[in-house]
């Protein structure tokens, strides 16, 4: 707004009770402040139509829209509407519920870290809540992104409404005009109907940028960066989602076909929540026993498990290393990182596992399509009784010598196991999809 035009808004807002304290962020429809009631004593926000789009009567159509639906939506993970009206120099705005707190997409450009599923679900289950709640009023968001997630110190909330879409109700969308944002669109979202107006959004358009947004707190990749725009605006190829944590989950929660995808924001987070792998483990024989294939088959499923899952490791700032892991990071810094919750070889994330059998102490990496173990068995004798090594072979470089093979029994090659020399007390089992490439570039020498 020019400044008489803003003093006129403000002056307006003041006769309303309300005391403009500052811009809280804008978008293509409008500008957000943060404003004091001074008549009800508490923080609210207001938005206003953005400056460039006075006098604009499909504009202001849709930003009565916006205004509209939120003010009828009842539910604690949605910023609730309080009131309405236009200013008498032609300003539309409404005034509605503050959320302290940043938005996801603040915290995601704050941090490279990957979120662990646990964290995500713990995260995005409010918002999942309010989803389902739309779908149900018939309702769709039609902009769902990190940006528009609120992270408030009672939990995630769900805003801005400018684009939103009723069912039964008259669009104000240009025909043929594609409404949201591209990276977090679906793809029926790029096929105009056969009106010629932009597509019609279902919340299953909804759900799928819902699944995208996990997707990339998990990955700290955005799917829509994974391939070219030619791509992206057709059926998109599926080769990434085969090689992201709870991929399992990802082969379905984005599908091309609407229909096939989880019915509803609840059921994709359920999904994804039981796709959250437990330990690694390090393969061990019992003292005088010869090891059973069908023990360490299933033992590699667990840690199939893990490798898929990468992140689930809780996301805490990195600790150094102490205790009975400190051996192993002193061994390997390299491979483990700094401290307990850093980041190790290849972008994993490290944190300290429970040790098993002749184990003194175990460290386990997680991340995209690769996850290793680490443990300490205190001596060459310990992890020669627990790890035997028939059939591996054996590799050598100028600082060091190492041994290693399949894991035995393992029905596929998704499973390495890393026997380091002189560092003999040591062994690492490496899992994911190239594991066989990963053992072979281990940073233990």
């Amino acid at each position: 707004m020019r400044q008489g035009e803003w003093d006129d808004f403000t002056r307006h807002l003041r006769s309303r009770g309300l005391e403009v304290e500052g811009e809280l962020g804008r978008g293509g429809m409008g500008v957000v402040f943060k404003a004091r009631d001074t008549t009800l004593g508490r923080d609210v926000a207001v938005k206003a139509i953005a400056a460039n789009l006075h006098g604009d009567a499909r504009a202001a159509a849709r930003f009565t829209t916006e205004m509209q639906t939120m003010a009828k939506l009842r539910h604690g993970s949605i910023v609730q509407v309080y009131q309405g009206e236009v200013s008498p120099g032609g300003v539309p705005y409404f005034v509605m519920e503050y959320a302290p707190g940043p938005t996801l997409a603040a915290a995601l450009a704050a941090t490279t870290e990957r979120y662990p599923i646990q964290q995500v679900v713990e995260i995005l289950a409010p918002i999942a809540d309010a989803l389902d709640y739309l779908r149900r009023r018939a309702v769709v968001h039609r902009d769902v992104k990190p940006a528009n997630i609120i992270l408030g110190p009672h939990g995630a909330m769900l805003t801005d409404f400018g684009i939103s879409h009723i069912s039964d109700a008259s669009r104000v969308t240009q025909e043929g005009h594609l409404v949201g944002t591209m990276r977090y669109m679906a793809p029926e979202m790029f096929r105009p109907g056969d009106d010629g107006l932009a597509p019609e959004p279902t919340p299953a358009s909804d759900n799928y940028a819902f699944a995208l947004i996990a997707l990339e707190m998990l990955t700290r990749t955005q799917l829509a960066q994974t391939m070219s725009d030619v791509a992206w605006r057709g059926p998109r190829p599926p080769d990434y989602l085969e090689r992201v944590p709870a991929s399992e989950v990802f082969a379905r929660a984005p599908a091309n076909e609407p229909a096939k995808r989880h019915p509803s924001a609840r059921a994709f987070l359920d999904a994804l929540e039981r796709a959250r792998p437990t330990s690694t483990r390090v393969i061990e024989a019992e003292p005088g026993r010869k090891r059973r294939p069908a023990t360490l088959i299933a033992a590699a499923a667990g840690a199939a498990l893990l490798a898929a899952g990468g992140g689930w490791l809780a996301l805490r700032p990195a600790l150094e290393w102490a205790g009975p892991e400190a051996p192993i990071a002193a061994a390997f810094p390299q491979l483990v990182g700094a401290g307990e919750g850093g980041e190790g070889a290849w972008g994993t994330t490290c944190a300290a596992s429970e040790p098993e059998g002749a184990q003194r102490a175990k460290v386990s990496c997680t991340g995209p399509g690769v996850a290793f173990a680490v443990a300490d068995y205190g001596s060459a004798e310990q992890r020669a009784s627990a790890v035997p090594t028939e059939g591996f072979a054996q590799f050598r470089s100028s600082q060091c010598t190492f041994e290693s093979g399949q894991l035995a029994g393992a029905s596929t090659d998704s499973y390495a196991v890393v026997m380091p020399q002189p560092r003999d007390r040591f062994a690492i089992l490496v899992a994911g999809p190239e594991a066989q490439r990963y053992r072979l570039s281990l940073p233990v020498c």
